[in-house]
């Protein structure tokens, strides 16, 4: 073997390297294994007959017939070598990436419900931590973009270039790098990092592993960290997931604007929002796949179809409740807004904010927690572990 593939796509040459030798991904930061060479004598004399019927054979057991190859060391494995429940991984592979495992834990409306209470009230507090710490990070990250936009650009308040000039042309192109490096911190930090850490740190809570406080809070960040490419291009392959309920609701905004009706958007809210949730919990699982299993960002959605489809009713029925749950409470939660704003004073100013920030903040830790559990209970039926 001449090529080393690894798992976020790239390939790297190791023709000059000794089997055993460890090479990291410049991409991903991942770490690769050189592996033995498939013609080794060891190997050949104990898969003769294998070879000449060209049949792959463990790389491990060279009497055992291989089912596919590891997608990060690239060695052919056996059924007895294959991790579960990432079956794309070798078992040392999946032990070095740390995979999840199958636990046993109840599947159902109901069942999944408890799980999810129970686990938000185990990882509460850290969850909260982390979710407060990345959020200052990220308003961290924004004012320094802006600042260093400022001096790049050499903003003057009320001083307009000449245009076409080369002051303008750099205030134009500033402007757009600034925009560019907001809307890439944005998306790396609120829709790849946190919503990845919380995953990790709710899979400790589902297993009741017991981890030092900060030490997982910072091994949450880390983990979302190696994997925020293959997070990023599933979230942008998520969005495919939202086409539907938008084409369901085009009649009803069409009707809105043309009967100038507001019960026709009312009703396409009620009648699209529910589809809204199926489609992001039949394929949000893809997010615990690519964290939790280490898988890339296509392989993630078809492990999540592959999940949902076991028990498709319930996982839609699951995510049409979480969306229209919230919405009562975020109808709730605005009436008590408009009461703290309506009293016209600083105190009333302050929990209006406080009200929303807590609605933002109990979607942030529901949504994924929802997505963990109901994961753990479609791999424990899938292994045959529930109760």
């Amino acid at each position: 073997m001449t090529r080393l593939a690894c798992s976020c796509g790239k390939e790297y040459s190791v023709r000059d390297r000794a089997p055993g030798t460890r090479v990291r991904c410049r991409a991903c930061q991942a770490v690769l294994v050189v592996p033995e060479p498939r013609s080794s004598p060891a190997v050949r004399n104990a898969s003769e007959r294998l070879r000449q019927e060209r049949a792959e054979v463990c790389i491990r057991h060279p009497k055992n017939p291989a089912v596919h190859a590891c997608s990060l060391c690239a060695l052919p494995i056996c059924a007895s070598c294959v991790a579960s429940p990432a079956s794309h991984l070798c078992r040392p592979c999946a032990a070095r990436v740390g995979t999840t495992e199958a636990v046993r834990v109840p599947i159902g409306a109901f069942g999944t419900s408890l799980v999810v209470a129970r686990t938000l009230r185990r990882a509460f507090l850290r969850l909260l931590v982390l979710n407060v710490l990345l959020r200052a990070f990220n308003l961290v990250a924004l004012v320094g973009i802006l600042i260093l936009a400022y001096f790049a650009a050499g903003w003057v308040p009320n001083h307009h270039p000449v245009p076409g000039s080369f002051e303008d042309i750099r205030w134009k192109t500033t402007g757009v790098l600034t925009v560019a490096a907001i809307v890439l911190v944005l998306g790396l930090v609120s829709a790849v990092l946190i919503p990845a850490a919380d995953i990790h740190i709710l899979d400790g809570a589902v297993r009741e592993k017991e981890r030092p406080f900060f030490e997982d809070i910072v091994a949450a960040v880390r983990r979302a960290w190696r994997r925020k490419w293959a997070l990023l291009w599933t979230y942008c392959m998520l969005l495919g997931a939202a086409i539907p309920p938008l084409l369901a609701f085009a009649p009803f905004g069409f009707g809105a604007v043309l009967l100038d009706s507001k019960r026709a958007f009312a009703l396409g809210i009620v009648v699209t929002l529910p589809m809204l949730g199926v489609s992001f919990a039949v394929f949000g699982l893809a997010l615990p796949a690519v964290v939790l299993e280490h898988r890339s960002g296509a392989s993630a959605l078809l492990r999540a179809w592959a999940l949902a489809r076991r028990r498709l009713l319930l996982t839609c029925a699951l995510g049409a409740g979480f969306v229209v749950a919230f919405l009562v409470a975020g109808a709730l939660l605005e009436q008590v807004r408009f009461a703290f704003a309506s009293t016209r004073t600083q105190v009333g100013d302050f929990l209006d904010r406080v009200a929303g920030g807590l609605g933002l903040l109990a979607f942030d830790l529901a949504w994924p927690s929802l997505l963990v559990s109901l994961y753990h209970g479609l791999v424990a039926d899938e292994e045959g572990l529930t109760p």
